[in-house]
């Protein structure tokens, strides 16, 4: 079934919020930049729930990915734990699969 978090008293009717990053996969990586992110999510922050997206209609070769964090601060401590010397390894591998531009958005859950 579906999972779903328990309602909580919330300030101005925000739950938690929502960290939603759009990429461009390279003609004919979409599949590989996929596997990539998922693998590279379990590795970062693998209690964190997320979700992978891939367009079916709209924008072609987009992928989505989504994670919930309880406030801003709480996203804001997990950006900061990531390991610079993790990053300078993997970046060059995702830049590879994936174009440049995409969006990163934060969104309230009300």
């Amino acid at each position: 079934g579906v999972r779903r978090r328990p309602r909580r008293e919330t300030k101005g009717g925000i739950e938690m919020i929502v960290n939603r990053r759009t990429f461009i996969a390279k003609k004919g990586h979409m599949d590989e930049a996929i596997a990539m992110m998922k693998r590279i999510w379990a590795e970062m922050d693998p209690q964190r729930r997320v979700r992978f997206y891939r367009s079916s209609l709209g924008p072609f070769d987009t992928i989505v990915w989504e994670a919930e964090y309880d406030s801003l601060t709480e996203y804001d401590k997990a950006m900061a734990a990531v390991d610079p010397r993790w990053m300078a390894e993997n970046l060059p591998k995702w830049h590879a699969v994936t174009e440049a531009g995409g969006a990163n958005e934060i969104w309230d859950v009300v």
